[in-house]
This record gives C-alpha cells, sequence and structure tokens, in this order.
C-alpha cells in the first residue's frame, strides 16, 4: 500500500513538472493588459450603475409629470360635468323643445341664450352648445340659429380647414343617451380650431324622444400645451383603455396610433418611430382613458452617453499606449531569460516547460554535477596525497614537488611531527618479547 501510495505522488509531481504552459512573455503581458482592463470594466459598471439611477430619477419625475397633468385633465372633466348637470336641471331649457309656435320658440330661445351669456361670464373657460334635433337649432354662449347657419359662422370665423356639415353635425347630435367624454377641435364656438375636452349628454328628463337635446360642455387644452411646451421632446397621449391613441399634446409622433398594452402598466421602455421611450402612465379618475408620457431614453442619458464615449475612447487610447508600453518593458525583461534558455543544453530542455522550469531542471543538473565534480576532485586529492606519502615510505622519488601537491592539494599538517623508523633484522627473526619503542 505505501509502495503504491509513493508511485502515486511521484506521477503526480511528474505531470506538475510536465504541466503544459505558454512562454513567460505572454503570460506576463496578458497579466499586464489584464490590469489595464480593470479601470474599463470599472468605467462600464459605473456607467450601468448611473444610468438605472438616472432612470430611476426619470420615472420619479414622469410620475409627478403624469400625476400632475392627470390632476389638471380631470379637474377640468369634472367642470365640465357638474356644467352640465346645472344645464339639465335648468328648466328654461326644458320648456325650449316644448314651444307650441315659432313665436314662443324664439322667445324661449333668446332666455336660454341669455342664460347662456350669463355662464359664459362665470365660466369664462368653457364653451356650451344645446342642438335641438326638433327644430334643427343651436344654442351658444355668443349665438343662437340654425345648425347650418352656425356652421357657416363658425367656417368663417376659423378661416381654417373645417370638417364637412354632415360630419359636424354628426358630432352635435349624436346619440348621448349615455352621456361620455371625448375630444374635438370643432365643438367650441368660441375657440373653433383647437382641441377641447368635450362632455356630451341628452336630457334624459324629456319623456318625448323627439324633443330630447344634447347639451355638449367643453373646455380647452390650451392649460395642456402650456404645460408640456416646457418638456423638451415629450410626448403626452390621451388613450383608451386599450392603448389607442385618442389625442396626443408636445412632440409630434403622428404614425403612432396605438400604445403597447405593456406601457399601460405604469413605467416601461417602449419603441416607437423606431426610438426608446421612456413612458409612465396613469389612469383617470373622471373616464376610462389612460395618460401616458412619453420621453426619448437619449433625452436624459445623452449627457451620460457622451460622457461614457469621451472616457472609453481616452481610455481605449490609454489602453493601447498602456500595451505597447507593457509589450516593450516586459520583451525587454524577457531578453536574460531568453539568454539563459539559449545556453541550456537540448538534452535538458523540455518543450512542455516553461522558461523557468527549464532553469530550475538545468540548475539543478548544474548543482549535481558540480557536487559530483566536488566528489571526484576530493578523492583524486586524497588519492594523491596517498600516492606521494607512500612513495615517501618507499623511497621512491617523484618528478613532482612536494610543494607543489601541497600548493593545490594542502593535507592539513599543523601541530603534527611524524618520524618515519626503519628496521633491519637481517636474518634473524624477533621474538615476543622484543620491543619497538617509536617516539614521535
Amino acid at each position: 500500500m505505501i509502495d503504491e501510495v509513493k508511485g502515486m505522488v511521484i506521477i503526480m509531481r511528474k505531470e506538475e513538472k510536465n504541466m503544459p504552459a505558454g512562454t513567460v512573455l505572454v503570460r506576463w503581458i496578458m497579466t499586464c493588459i489584464i490590469i489595464l482592463l480593470i479601470p474599463v470594466v470599472s468605467i462600464i459598471i459605473n456607467f450601468l450603475i448611473s444610468r438605472r439611477i438616472i432612470n430611476e430619477h426619470v420615472r420619479d419625475s414622469h410620475g409627478v409629470i403624469v400625476s400632475s397633468l392627470q390632476d389638471d385633465i380631470d379637474e377640468k372633466l369634472r367642470s365640465i360635468n357638474n356644467l352640465s348637470y346645472l344645464l339639465i336641471l335648468d328648466s328654461n331649457f326644458l320648456k325650449l323643445p316644448e314651444s307650441a309656435d315659432d313665436h314662443e320658440f324664439f322667445q324661449r330661445a333668446q332666455a336660454c341664450y341669455d342664460v347662456l351669456n350669463n355662464y359664459r361670464y362665470i365660466h369664462n373657460d368653457m364653451g356650451i352648445i344645446l342642438y335641438y334635433p326638433s327644430r334643427d337649432y343651436i344654442v351658444t354662449g355668443g349665438v343662437s340659429n340654425s345648425s347650418s347657419s352656425i356652421y357657416t359662422s363658425m367656417s368663417y370665423s376659423y378661416r381654417g380647414e373645417m370638417p364637412s356639415y354632415e360630419e359636424w353635425m354628426s358630432v352635435i347630435g349624436g346619440d348621448y343617451t349615455k352621456s361620455r367624454y371625448f375630444m374635438s377641435d370643432y365643438c367650441n364656438y368660441s375657440v373653433i380650431g383647437s382641441p377641447s375636452f368635450v362632455f356630451a349628454c341628452t336630457n334624459p328628463f324629456v319623456n318625448r324622444q323627439e324633443l330630447n337635446y344634447n347639451i355638449l360642455v367643453t373646455t380647452g387644452s390650451r392649460f395642456m400645451k402650456e404645460s408640456v411646451e416646457d418638456l423638451e421632446q415629450h410626448t403626452f397621449f390621451i388613450c383608451d383603455n386599450k392603448g389607442n391613441v385618442l389625442y396626443r399634446f408636445g412632440d409630434a409622433l403622428e404614425n403612432v396610433t396605438a400604445i403597447p398594452p405593456d406601457a399601460l402598466d405604469g413605467h416601461t421602455i417602449v419603441n416607437l418611430s423606431g426610438r426608446d421611450y421612456f413612458s409612465s402612465s396613469i389612469p383617470s379618475d373622471v373616464t376610462d382613458w389612460q395618460y401616458v408620457l412619453c420621453t426619448p431614453s437619449s433625452l436624459y442619458l445623452k449627457d451620460s452617453a457622451d460622457m461614457l464615449k469621451i472616457t472609453l475612447i481616452s481610455t481605449l487610447a490609454a489602453l493601447a499606449m498602456g500595451v505597447l508600453v507593457i509589450i516593450f518593458t516586459q520583451y525587454r525583461n524577457y531578453r536574460p531569460v531568453r539568454r539563459l534558455v539559449e545556453s541550456i543544453p537540448a538534452a535538458i530542455k523540455e518543450t512542455r516547460n516553461n522558461e523557468f522550469m527549464q532553469l530550475e531542471a538545468y540548475q539543478e543538473e548544474m548543482h549535481r554535477l558540480n557536487r559530483t565534480m566536488q566528489s571526484r576532485l576530493e578523492d583524486m586529492s586524497q588519492n594523491i596525497q596517498k600516492m606521494y606519502f607512500y612513495a615517501k615510505l618507499k623511497g621512491i622519488r617523484l618528478h613532482t614537488r612536494e610543494q607543489d601537491i601541497i600548493s593545490a592539494m594542502p593535507l592539513d599538517f599543523s601541530g603534527k611531527r611524524f618520524c618515519i623508523v626503519s628496521v633491519y633484522a637481517g636474518g634473524e627473526s624477533f621474538s615476543p618479547d622484543d620491543t619497538l619503542n617509536v617516539y614521535v
């Protein structure tokens, strides 16, 4: 078991030693480039965080603007609604359809005109139109006459492109038994051609169908234009609950006829006419309308985008210069390593090892050879010294001087003295009792 573990450890060490590796120069350069990329990444992250913060501020500001516009519009809608019911309950307007003859009818029409004229001074921002289909007669706060005469007067006063008489009468004389709100440019006699909010209803207290009359109370949208004028490139839509555009204010987006249903749920990004818009919507408290404010995303992000471009261009230029400097400096630092690697014998080189691993292997091999050479030199020194010592014992004169050997391979004779004694006994042998004293 122990042998198997040792074998596994040896195999792992060999794998570590022969691990695939690129050149050290490439690693140095790539490491430095990665370090240089950190500021670029931080700039991009900072831009994304800034854009999110900007979007939150845009959402908050949109919410305030839409809420303010909703309050203004709903207040106007309530006003024209309340005035309509005041007119419904006024007996002067109920009596007009019941006139016995033309004389009585015109007398009562004059009384209705006077009442409406009084309302005009009290509610000077509103317009009132009463249409009596039984007599094809219209009474307003400024004039009363037949529908054709009123239409002709409006055409001359407006001096613009009026709808046809039939189209105009389809609005004035429509079925409003179920009262409703809408917008029209030609239901306000005093501000012809200007979009107005309209509340239209048919008087529900007249029993005979042919005697019913329509009441159309309007208020101009001038306040909307003034509110949107200060909102650069903003577009304010009034939509139905399905997203169909009923009217728009602000920056013209004429080719947009409907808002995506997703844009009716608070705050989102929508694509209109090929551009991304930040959209905020809020429902009306009076009608089933939806108020939607759209602003180009680039409007709020323009300064940030310009700053990002400048920063990225300068960063990329600095990055390119930094890469060039890194390549130059690291290549200069790598030259000594390359020269050392070139001096390594081919037998020691491992193509799968990087330069430092090869230098380490070469250093280990040189260290091993150095130890071997030192061992051999020590053995040679000892052998030569022994030879010289034995030659002295036998009286052999070597061609090499003793001083040369001592200077080349010195023996440590410090503090020692030697006396060499030779004893010849001739043909006689020594007995065990004989002693030989040698003093050193």
